[in-house]
């Protein structure tokens, strides 16, 4: 026997024909003295000489066996066997049967909801396994098909046509200013790659002739450093590298791509702002009601729209409280010193913050009313500090004009005192 080996109720036997087909008379006997029964059709017999093989017919084996002539078989829900048919059970085992949730989910009248469902249990994670299991190239015609589908139901639930370069956005992770919805298409090979190494020991245990580096490998490999930074490519003396780790590099090269090609200086900064430490938190925030954590449908939609750069107002305007541009965007509203909307959202932050300090037993003192201390900035060091005391919260604006050219720079951080009160 070339290969024998199980897992539950999963049982496969290679090699030569006459030899196989002894092994499977043992099993018989062995399994019957436990009182297993073997159910033969639900067995069967791949020929790897193809048609031409005289088990084809049979040779032996019980009628009932289901012949693979074409080589072409699934193992524990991995498709093993031409491209074609790996493709095919992508399609029809995954994607066609993620449909209908995505769908439903896309009908939720709560976006809030739809997009945490979306993004933890019905997009990227239901093909991670097809993913670890399927060489790239094998189903790709598959992935991408599923994250046309996953982009619809963003589209809907969002009520935004996405731009082929907001959808990139929204692909990439919380933490670097996307949406969370990885692609299948993209990430494939850094999830085959990093399984290919991961079982590799595993592997070897149950064939001694197994080589990791065969050609669906190879060409992996090859296509995710097509995809990467020169720094981020995969060696061949390079130690294995965990999925999560590929995937990050995927993202780093994802998101230089998105800087390199931004339309101008306002699209650079707002790059830069969304991936600033705790702007994606909300996105994770459970709809929770009761905690104050839900926001509702019309006003989720527009927060979409404004951390994926999709235009606000249908056209310009003036801003009637400071006669300057109201611009599509929103960035002009959010960050206009007129009106007092920027008081109002840094005393809410304000009282928020002092609220969740005093529920820690930190002892918060809040700013009196009427009174407006220094800036931290135009404080000295010493002055400013304070382990227990709240005394105004200082939040920059990088959205001003002033202050879009250093927030497009390239690695820029988030900067206190960057102009304009806070809020």
């Amino acid at each position: 026997m070339d290969l024998c080996f199980s897992y539950l109720d999963e049982v496969v036997l290679a090699g030569r024909g006459e030899a196989v087909l002894a092994a499977l008379r043992e099993l018989e006997r062995a399994a019957g003295a436990v009182g297993l029964v073997l159910e033969p059709s639900k067995c069967e017999l791949v020929p790897v000489a193809g048609a031409s093989s005289h088990f084809c017919d049979g040779g032996g084996f019980p009628p009932s066996f289901l012949v693979r002539p074409d080589g072409n078989f699934d193992l524990l829900g991995a498709p093993i066997g031409q491209d074609g048919c790996c493709n095919a059970y992508t399609q029809s085992e995954r994607v066609a049967k993620a449909e209908p949730c995505l769908q439903a989910l896309a009908e939720l009248p709560d976006p809030q909801t739809a997009l945490l469902l979306l993004r933890n249990c019905s997009s990227y994670a239901r093909l991670v396994h097809s993913m670890r299991v399927t060489p790239p190239a094998a189903h790709a015609e598959a992935l991408s098909s599923f994250d046309g589908q996953v982009r619809g139901c963003l589209e809907q639930l969002g009520c935004l046509p996405l731009t082929d370069r907001a959808w990139q956005q929204a692909a990439l992770g919380l933490s670097t200013g996307g949406l969370g919805l990885r692609s299948s298409a993209a990430h494939s090979p850094a999830a085959y790659l990093a399984s290919v190494a991961a079982t590799a020991d595993a592997c070897q245990a149950l064939d001694a002739r197994y080589a990791g580096d065969w050609p669906a490998s190879t060409q992996a490999v090859a296509r995710f450093n097509g995809a990467v930074l020169a720094a981020d490519r995969i060696a061949p003396d390079q130690p294995p590298r965990r999925q999560r780790d590929l995937s990050a590099a995927l993202d780093k090269a994802q998101l230089a791509q998105l800087a390199v090609s931004a339309p101008g200086e306002a699209d650079r900064a707002h790059l830069q702002l969304v991936q600033q430490p705790g702007a994606g938190a909300w996105l994770e925030a459970r709809p929770s009601q009761a905690f104050g954590l839900h926001v509702d449908a019309a006003r989720f939609r527009v927060l979409l729209r404004v951390r994926l750069r999709r235009p606000v107002a249908s056209t310009e305007g003036f801003c009637p409280l400071c006669d300057g541009t109201a611009d599509r965007y929103a960035d002009h509203a959010r960050a206009c010193p007129c009106g007092g909307d920027r008081t109002k959202r840094h005393n809410r932050l304000r009282t928020a913050l002092a609220s969740h300090a005093a529920a820690a037993g930190l002892s918060p003192d809040v700013e009196k009313q009427g009174l407006l201390p220094a800036r931290p900035e135009e404080l000295g060091a010493s002055e400013a500090g304070g382990a227990q005391a709240l005394s105004l919260i200082h939040i920059s604006e990088p959205t001003r004009l002033e202050s879009k050219s250093r927030f497009a720079a390239c690695g820029c951080k988030w900067g206190g005192g960057g102009g304009g009160g806070g809020g």
